[in-house]
């Protein structure tokens, strides 16, 4: 009787586990923060539609150090993904063979340096071979100088494959990612002096696409003119509320006006978007 009891009892952890799991997977496949009161709320919902209760049952029996409700257990999920992720990558991939490297350096909203690294290498698949990409990893950055991104770059791609190995390598136009005195390129090349350098096709397209804008009068008015547009509502709460109340009111929904890159391609295109769906309420707001 005490031993079916207790393995019941094991079953009904390990399904409030698992269920732990999916909802932190729904949080991190929706890019929905999960440090935030967010993951107890989406907890305590879950629990609350259980309708055997058993899932409200376990979370409140369970010690106070033990009910993976804190933001250090929700992390610690996303850690475990993280890792299963690239021990799946790892698994699929031949350590010998020859593959490319694709790499930036960007900024999250915490204002930090973060390296994202994708590979691209040739899988055999029912005796056919296709090109595939698979993502490495998104690690922060000490600086962006090139030794640096170099060093953690290496450190990325041991995991998964020999640098020696790499065929070809993919930047931007900066000087520390492409520069083929000191930059990541020509240190790469300490491990691999054979790789090719192709410098990234969108970056490449998005050049000539500000170059263009800059050489053709009315689309330069344009750009300008939605320019001084974000800068009269982006320094005044005040104004926009105004706009949002105006959208709410006209079309029944309210988006923020965005603020263009001009390395960042699409972004032209949601800031003028944006501005045709709510010219009237603009218009109305100003």
């Amino acid at each position: 009787m005490l031993i079916t009891q207790s393995q019941k009892q094991a079953e009904q952890n390990t399904g409030c586990t698992k269920n732990l799991m999916k909802l932190a997977y729904y949080l991190f496949k929706s890019e929905i923060p999960h440090t935030t009161s967010k993951w107890p709320d989406l907890v305590a919902t879950a629990a609350s539609v259980d309708g055997s209760g058993d899932f409200l049952r376990i979370l409140a029996t369970k010690p106070q150090n033990a009910h993976f409700l804190s933001s250090s257990s929700i992390t610690g999920f996303l850690d475990a993904f993280g890792e299963a992720v690239s021990a799946h990558i790892a698994s699929e991939l031949r350590e010998d063979q020859p593959y490319s490297v694709c790499a930036d350096e960007g900024t999250d909203v915490n204002g930090r340096a973060v390296l994202s690294t994708f590979i691209r290498h040739i899988s055999a698949c029912h005796e056919s071979f296709q090109v595939e990409e698979s993502f490495i990893s998104a690690v922060s950055l000490e600086t962006t100088k090139a030794e640096d991104i170099t060093n953690t770059l290496i450190g990325e791609l041991r995991k998964v494959m020999k640098p020696e190995n790499i065929a070809a390598v993919s930047f931007d136009g900066g000087a520390n990612f492409s520069g083929n005195v000191s930059g990541v390129r020509a240190r790469l090349k300490e491990y691999a002096p054979d790789l090719l350098f192709v410098h990234c096709r969108s970056h490449l397209l998005q050049l000539a696409l500000v170059h263009s804008c800059r050489q053709t009068p009315p689309i330069k008015i344009v750009l300008s003119a939605l320019n001084k547009l974000y800068s009269t509502f982006r320094g005044s709460h005040k104004r926009l509320t105004i706009l949002k109340n105006a959208q709410l009111a006209m079309e029944g929904l309210s988006h923020k006006l965005v603020q263009p890159g001009e390395t960042r391609w699409l972004s032209y295109e949601g800031r003028v978007k944006v501005v045709v769906e709510h010219y009237s309420s603009i218009c109305r707001a100003l």
